[in-house]
């Protein structure tokens, strides 16, 4: 899978993580914990592990593990769809759901996102926005040049990010104030162009 530099991808955090805090450290992510908590199980899913992760065969990369020294114990991988477990009695008496409930495991936010406005066919577009904005299509084949692209429920996800898109309106919004950001002014042909990492990239530093 292609990806850019990015720290808030899995492998650079994982990297930092066993820099700074060696390799017998426990990694999670939330809905990881989440479901270990609810369910006694430790799993996550391919897509959330992008970067480290062999995405068409659903396995992490072991010779990129070795390669870069990742020795962090990680939880086993299964399909997003796939069942993880069940609310455990435990679980069930501390969260007051009921004891038996199914929990399935999920995917990351941007995968889910894209699930939800329903795309599933090659040469479908997007703009999903949110703390970062994620531009791009549904494509048949992999790109390699210039676009972050990978497997995808349905063909491969390419697309261009910008990885500061909430803090970056929000700035605006304090700029210029909410008549500031009308559509007409972006379409005179002269919109602000600038660096949007306002408050530095996310975890593991936001520097």
């Amino acid at each position: 899978m292609c990806h850019p530099h990015l720290v808030s991808y899995p492998l650079p955090r994982l990297m930092y993580i066993q820099k700074h805090y060696g390799r017998d450290v426990e990694v999670l992510m939330p809905k990881e914990w989440l479901i270990r908590e609810l369910t006694g199980e430790t799993v996550t899913d391919v897509f959330s592990m992008r970067g480290i992760a062999d995405l068409a065969r659903g396995v992490y990369a072991k010779d990129l593990k070795r390669r870069l020294g990742i020795g962090i114990p990680l939880a086993p991988m299964k399909s997003p769809t796939d069942l993880a477990g069940y609310v455990t009695e435990a679980a069930a008496e501390k969260y007051g759901l009921a004891a038996g409930t199914p929990v399935y495991i999920g995917t990351s936010d941007f995968y889910a996102g894209l699930l939800g406005m329903g795309l599933c066919e090659t040469g479908e577009a997007f703009d999903l926005s949110g703390t970062s904005e994620h531009i791009g299509y549904l494509s048949a084949d992999l790109r390699r040049e210039g676009f972050v692209s990978g497997k995808y429920f349905y063909g491969n996800c390419t697309y261009g990010v910008t990885r500061s898109s909430g803090p970056s309106c929000d700035f605006a919004i304090r700029q210029f104030g909410v008549e500031g950001l009308e559509l007409s002014h972006m379409m005179e042909g002269k919109p602000p162009i600038f660096l949007p990492y306002l408050g530095g990239e996310r975890a593991p530093i936001s520097d």
